[in-house]
């Protein structure tokens, strides 16, 4: 993916090597990186450009990057604004927070909506990366929505479902029917099965909890079957 890291850079410069580990990892997992100037330790502030200058360049890289990659230990206003500005194009951010730093990741980037947080170390930084940019292609590659009908046994469960593929189907819209619980499918749904057959004991002396874990377990597993 094409990655635009930010970092303060302006004033303190004390966590350039940590920075420049960061870009050869995200390099290293085979992502282009945007933005290689911030870790350039000749750099002089501003990059010899003006103001308005800088500011057009850095738009534009956020604009045509896919993702953001900012590392916030250090605080810097320049980089929550690129932020801000990645997050109004559209673009997934990732912030990371140095595990090891003397001060604590403030409120308003932990407490971000539509950031990804992620604490790092020097050890563990590729991991962390990886991870979430994996993440991040995962989400991109899921187009559809997910409905869940659910009730009660008599409720018209089945009913709606059938109208509603009757109507995907006649408007040619591609869909995937899971039912639940998957008594022959899934490990969990079996158990299920063996719950509702009376094997854990009978509805007033088997655990709730118990039941509630196999439905719970059934329904998350199934997450690969939805990508």
């Amino acid at each position: 993916m094409k990655v635009y890291f930010g970092a303060s850079v302006s004033l303190d410069r004390s966590m350039l090597p940590v920075y420049q580990e960061v870009v050869a990892n995200l390099k290293k997992l085979g992502h282009t990186v945007m933005s290689e100037n911030v870790i350039d330790p000749t750099m002089p502030v501003g990059g010899g450009l003006t103001p308005k200058e800088l500011f057009v360049r850095e738009a534009k890289l956020i604009e045509q990057a896919e993702v953001m990659v900012a590392e916030v230990t250090l605080p810097s206003w320049g980089t929550a604004f690129l932020m801000e500005h990645a997050l109004s194009h559209g673009k997934k951010v990732l912030a990371l927070f140095y595990k090891d730093a003397s001060t604590p990741l403030p409120y308003m980037i932990e407490g971000h909506p539509d950031l990804y947080v992620a604490h790092y170390s020097k050890g563990n930084v590729r991991t962390v990366l990886k991870k979430n940019l994996e993440d991040f292609a995962s989400m991109d590659r899921r187009k559809g929505k997910l409905i869940v009908i659910d009730g009660t046994d008599g409720s018209g469960k089945g009913t709606q479902t059938e109208l509603l593929l009757k109507y995907l189907e006649q408007h040619k819209v591609k869909n995937k029917y899971i039912d639940f619980p998957r008594y022959y499918t899934s490990f969990h749904g079996q158990m299920v099965g063996r719950y509702l057959a009376g094997e854990f004991g009978n509805k007033e002396s088997a655990s709730p909890y118990l039941s509630s874990l196999f439905y719970a377990m059934d329904r998350l597993t199934a997450r690969t079957k939805i990508d």
